[in-house]
């Protein structure tokens, strides 16, 4: 046994190629391959392709070659040498085998057994599995009945822990079981025999010729011995990956040896000695091994490859200097090295597109295969890689795409059929709030099963809303999984899918009560009734398979199911929820293979049959059968690989990106206090411990041109500036030294550590000076308008230069509610109308459930938020408004249809919360005049309006007793007296200059407060005099109307009324409310504060909307606008009463009728 070891893994693969190369004796024989992961493997066959069979150029194959990993050989018997594949000693059947032989032991107590049994077994057979590899000896005694721990202190065994003696009972009584059934001996029993039996193998036997462990870094104690064995019998080369080069440390001095009993290493690098400790106090252990160093040959003189030969040559240095010292140095460096410190992972993925556009900018014989990133939260950061790398066609992106192969995350590690597989398991066992359900309704085997297209998708999550559905399938099966009353059906599945089939049966225009007293849902379309039917067939499948799997007792308590019962009810799940196309056949078989060797080991390895698991322990058992070897080598070649951090181990790259090198990244694991292990630590065992800074040592080892690292910067909440991680302070420091050295002949002037801005379109990325002296950072041109629109530079349309004003865009003639959005929240029409664009309401920093836009999503509705709470009273408003009968009457109705909606609370709770609704009304209602108290008397006045350049048909509705009455559920703010404003001026116009009274109520400006109630008309005593205010009033609109065309004007619901009173502290206050209840405004403007929206200067443009002459002085174009509209209602409005809010100011004496 021969061992080769080198910083990298290119003189390896050249070695075993040359091995390779000559073909054994037998032409039929595989050749055996042992490899530490999937990773690996998927290098070797990649770069063995390159050599191996190359006839001309490029077109070598690999064939014949078994991969099998270390933990194979740990179960290696005489009948299998190398291991095995499907040991009883495997993790999976030995958890079977546990559970079995504790429920026929009953002198066995384990911790949490009776609890939770495949759990608990699990966890047991992950630790015999462990101490299998690391410490064979320790079993070997405790099955001749010692209860040490295999190690020794002054020559006496240490013995494990009293809590801890459990396991060597268990493992005695399984090797027991296994025993009586006459299973091969596993080869670490008992050594010696399994050197004779290998000795004495008949011809054609299973030992290979030759055997090659590659690519590995650490082997633990089991494969060593049983390589050492094999080494006797067949030719065995073990490639290393070792990074400290030559210095390799003396052998341990006995097999066994405490960790703490050994000197410290010669291994001086600080970096090799804090990360790389692992891998040195591995090589110990290989003793007096025939060992070769294969050198590796470089000809870059990069700050990078200094770093890495000072790595291998062990050469280590002290560097004295001040942080002020040590900044200068930083902005010295070449740019092989670099750390990007950003707000949040979305901007360090931008910062690292932008850092990998510009590598394949300055070097142009890169590919794409030549870069790799290694993420520290994969199944975080792959959706936002995918979305910034390869932006779709209709995001307007103008960068080049960098396609990705996205490799180790939960959604590429599995089938796309096994992962819908797993989710509808999941499904069955989870509350069934609408996020489970529409995340299953997503998956591509669930829509072709149900025929599920997008529209589909979005409708029912509409219903989902509408219906008020919160959590659990009916009433029954809620009760008895979270003890809630069967008579509460609200918010369940049951309850909504009630709703809208009655919605179809029965017209649901105005709210009644149908048969069952279910009130039918009215927002079903005639279109609608197959989605309807499809869904009602999903759910109800889905109940059919919770109650199939469901099993209580007496009590209605659950008490699980057997294995037998769970796997019968699996094939049927795949049946009425999964359907695939002929072409992924393939797919179906290997989801049907799985299931059957769960069910084979369970049916092999248990004899328990009427033992009872719960179903989510069965699920979790399944899980690990769950292995999709036909992704284990896929590779898309042309394009950058995407791994977690823990993946592709030593694959060297020419780019390598590390993203979200944060501390946690760091952190790894920590044994508890079951492990054994962690008792007495050896020489050679693991150390969990460092196995994140092991990783970023072996990242800085396999980057060959650049190392890219982008951590988290600052709190993106706060903009508090954050340390970089330990390690990342620590390889920086060591960097400093190197910088140092070359002070008289710098590497260049590129920054090591940068600070990147908050946004990508920040004036720093834009210009040289953040990370080149000479070129910008990003190469987006999109965060170049946005920076040029934000900061007023933006001309989207040469600039206008006539003194008319400019033509809003083409579009249908303005409605009135587009006139009342463009002097309230201008913001709102820009967006919806001219860009017709929707922003998603998203929930309030308060919710509940943070993670889905759904509200109330998987939780009891207890109570209503204030948005459905207004919702609510604008619902009955607009009843009072539309009903034939008398406000008492419509209210009465609402009253009781409303409570068994199942949109409010469920009982007392629901007719509480309408009470206090209608107590709100009533009293609203109340300080209206008497004669305008019914809401639903008025006539509706119809006529022509020219705004805008166009004629637009314009109807005031609900006209009575020479007024407009407007009741408006919703708290105070001065802007909700423009609507009725704008009305008023309308209905002068269309009726030549008739006197109109405008009557507006609120709600009270906070709780608890009475209503406010305003009462006013347009100034003017004759009607020509009224005509005149009225075309002011449509002056003022029309200028808004056409500068809210063009682009989102900076005028505001709240904050406009306090920037037209001179109130620029109270603007900044009513601003943070405004973007808070606007997602337009909070998209157009919630990345500026106050003061930079405020201190925005108006340009000539502004004016020219507005049909204004600018003047000479300069003035704040927010307040441009609030003066626009606030100056034109005060001087156009009298006010005749005032209730409740802040009073209008009389000082001009205009509203001496006040």
């Amino acid at each position: 046994m021969e061992l080769f070891h080198s910083p990298h893994l290119e003189p390896l693969l050249q070695n075993l190629s040359k091995r390779l190369s000559s073909p054994l004796s037998d032409p039929f024989a595989p050749e055996l391959v042992v490899v530490p992961s999937g990773d690996m493997a998927r290098y070797l066959k990649r770069e063995l392709a390159r050599t191996l069979g190359v006839h001309n150029g490029n077109d070598g194959i690999v064939s014949n070659i078994t991969f099998i990993y270390p933990r194979q050989l740990v179960n290696a018997t005489s009948a299998d040498p190398t291991g095995p594949s499907n040991s009883e000693w495997d993790a999976n059947l030995l958890t079977w085998n546990i559970i079995d032989t504790l429920l026929a032991n009953g002198n066995i107590t384990v911790p949490g057994f009776t609890e939770a049994p495949l759990t608990v077994a699990r966890r047991a057979a992950d630790l015999f599995d462990r101490y299998a590899s690391h410490r064979p000896d320790m079993l070997q005694h405790w099955a001749r009945g010692g209860i040490d721990d295999g190690t020794q202190k002054h020559g006496q065994p240490n013995d494990v822990t009293k809590d801890q003696r459990w396991q060597k009972e268990l493992f005695v009584e399984v090797s027991k079981k296994f025993n009586t059934r006459q299973l091969p001996n596993r080869a670490l029993n008992n050594l010696k025999v399994f050197t004779e039996a290998l000795h004495n193998l008949p011809a054609g036997s299973t030992l290979p010729t030759r055997l090659s462990v590659f690519g590995i870094t650490t082997l633990s104690r089991a494969a060593r011995q049983i390589l050492e064995v094999l080494g006797e019998a067949c030719d065995i080369h073990i490639y290393m990956v070792y990074a400290a080069g030559e210095v390799w440390p003396k052998p341990s001095a006995r097999e066994v040896q405490l960790r703490n009993e050994v000197p410290a290493s010669l291994v001086q690098h600080p970096l090799t000695k804090r990360w790389g400790a692992q891998v040195v106090e591995n090589a110990a252990v290989f003793g007096a091994i025939q060992r070769t160093y294969l050198p590796i040959s470089t000809a870059n003189t990069s700050l990078l490859n200094h770093l890495q030969e000072s790595i291998i040559t062990d050469a280590s240095d002290e560097l004295n200097l001040n942080a002020e010292e040590r900044k200068k140095l930083r902005a010295t460096s070449d740019g092989s090295l670099q750390v990007h410190a950003c707000y949040g992972l979305a901007r360090q993925v931008e910062a690292l597109r932008d850092a990998f556009l510009h590598e394949l900018n300055n070097n142009a014989n890169l590919q794409l295969r030549d870069f790799a990133i290694l993420c520290a939260d994969i199944d975080a950061a792959a959706p936002i890689i995918s979305a910034v790398f390869a932006p779709h066609a209709t995001t307007g992106s103008t960068l080049p795409s960098l396609p990705i192969n996205v490799l180790g995350n939960s959604a590429s590690s599995r089938d796309p059929l096994i992962e819908a597989f797993i989710a509808v398991l999941h499904l069955l066992t989870s509350r069934c709030s609408p996020t489970d359900v529409l995340d299953v309704a997503h998956l591509p085997a669930v829509r072709r099963a149900f025929d599920f297209d997008d529209d589909a998708i979005t409708l029912i999550a509409t219903w989902a809303e509408d219906l008020a559905i919160r959590y659990g399938l009916n009433a029954q099966l809620r009760s008895e999984h979270w003890n809630i009353a069967t008579t509460n059906n609200f918010g369940t599945w049951d309850a909504a899918l009630n709703r809208l089939m009655m919605g179809i049966a029965i017209p649901g225009e105005i709210d009644r009560i149908g048969p069952g007293n279910v009130v039918p849902y009215d927002g079903i379309g005639g279109s609608d009734m197959h989605v309807a039917g499809t869904v009602s067939e999903f759910i109800s499948r889905v109940m059919k398979f919770v109650e199939i799997m469901k099993a209580v007792d007496a009590h209605q308590k659950p008490t699980g199911i057997t294995v037998q019962h769970f796997c019968a009810t699996l094939y049927g799940i795949i049946d009425n929820f999964l359907k695939v196309p002929y072409s992924d056949a393939s797919s179906m078989a290997r989801l049907h293979s799985s299931i059957n060797s769960f069910q084979g080991d369970a049916e092999t390895s248990f004899s328990h049959s009427d033992k009872t698991f719960t179903v989510n322990e069965l699920v979790a058992a399944l899980g690990a059968y769950f292995n999709d070897e036909r992704a284990l080598f896929f590779n898309k070649y042309e394009s950058i690989t995407v791994a977690p951090l823990d993946g592709q181990q030593h694959v060297p790259y020419r780019v390598l990106a590390i993203l979200g090198a944060d501390e946690r990244a760091f952190a790894g694991a920590h044994s508890d206090g079951d492990d054994v292990l962690a008792n007495n630590p050896c020489v050679g065992e693991p150390m969990y411990s460092l196995d994140g800074r092991q990783r970023l040592l072996n990242a800085v080892m396999s980057a060959r041109d650049t190392l890219i690292i982008t951590c988290t910067g600052a709190d993106i909440s706060n903009n508090k500036e954050y340390p970089l991680a330990v390690p990342l302070q620590e390889l920086i420091e060591v960097t400093d030294i190197f910088l140092h050295s070359r002070s008289e002949n710098p590497y260049g002037t590129q920054q090591l550590v940068v600070r990147h801005p908050r946004q990508n379109y920040d004036s720093s990325t834009l210009t040289p000076g953040l990370v080149f002296t000479d070129s910008p950072f990003t190469f987006d041109p999109q965060a170049k308008e946005a920076h040029d629109v934000l900061r007023g530079q933006f001309v989207p349309v040469a600039p206008v230069v006539a003194t008319t004003p400019p033509a809003p865009p083409t579009q249908a003639a303005p409605t009135l509610k587009n006139l009342i959005q463009v002097i309230t929240n201008p913001a709102e029409f820009y967006v919806g109308t001219v860009l017709n664009a929707r922003i998603p309401r998203m929930p309030s920093s308060s919710a509940t459930n943070q993670d889905t836009n759904i509200v109330g999503d998987g939780i009891a509705n207890l109570t209503i938020d204030n948005l459905d709470w207004s919702s609510e009273g604008r619902a009955l408003l607009e009843k009072l408004i539309a009903t034939n009968t008398t406000n008492d009457e419509a209210i009465a109705q609402w009253e009781s249809v409303r409570p068994i909606t199942g949109v409010l609370p469920p009982g007392e709770l629901g007719k509480l919360i309408v009470g206090e609704i209608r107590k709100d009304l009533l009293e609203m209602i109340a300080c209206l005049p008497l004669p305008l108290q019914n809401l639903s008397k008025g006539a509706d006045v119809d006529g022509p309006i020219n705004i805008s350049g166009a004629t637009s048909a314009m109807r005031i509705q609900n006209v009575q007793s020479g007024a407009i009455a407007r009741v408006r559920y919703k708290r105070f703010n001065e802007s909700l007296v423009l609507e009725p404003w704008l009305e008023l001026a309308i209905l002068t116009l269309i009726k030549d200059g008739e006197r109109f009274e405008a009557h507006l109520v609120t709600r009270g400006e906070k709780p608890k407060e009475p209503p406010v109630y305003r009462h006013f008309v347009l100034k003017g005593d004759t009607n020509e005099e009224r005509i005149d205010t009225a075309k002011i009033v449509l002056s003022c609109v029309e200028g808004m109307h056409t500068a809210a065309s063009n682009e989102a004007v900076p005028y505001f619901e709240r904050a406009s009324h306090e920037l037209n009173a001179g109130s620029e502290k109270k603007a900044g206050g009513k601003l943070a409310t405004d973007l808070e209840y606007s997602a337009a405004a909070a998209y157009a403007f919630g990345e500026r504060d106050a003061d930079s929206i405020f201190g925005e200067e108006a340009t000539d443009t502004d004016y020219q909307y507005l049909g204004m002459t600018a003047p000479k002085e300069t003035e704040c174009r927010a307040k441009l606008y609030a003066n626009h509209v606030w100056g034109a209602f005060e001087s156009t409005t009298t006010t005749i009463a005032a209730s409740g809010g802040e009073s209008p100011d009389d000082e001009d004496g205009d509203n001496d009728g006040e």
